[in-house]
């Protein structure tokens, strides 16, 4: 999705009742893989999605495999959710385990 949405920001998406062409949305395709595109068509119900970087569009997608459209995206929570929550948490359970042994 780059240049709107760069690797390893966070997304944060949000149910709803319609979606638009031009819309951002995140989806699961048949392997149940999550994939943040943007609409580019709708016809019929269905929606055909293609990611900006890339030169082709997908298939057309079910309303029904949408997750939701995306409302909000942060390059700097995702680095840090990504990097500094995963020791922080780490520590924590280390810490909470010596106590238990130890008390």
């Amino acid at each position: 999705m780059e240049p709107s949405i760069v690797p390893k920001e966070m997304i944060i998406i949000k149910e709803k009742t319609e979606y638009n062409k031009g819309d951002i949305i995140t989806y699961k395709d048949n392997f149940g893989k999550f994939i943040t595109h943007r609409i580019v068509a709708i016809e019929d119900g269905r929606f055909k999605t293609k990611g900006d970087s890339n030169f082709e569009a997908d298939d057309f997608i079910e309303k029904q495999a949408i997750e939701g459209k995306v409302i909000f995206h942060s390059y700097i929570l995702g680095m840090f959710f990504l990097y500094m929550l995963k020791p922080l948490l780490l520590i924590i359970i280390v810490l909470y385990l010596l106590y238990v042994l130890l008390k």
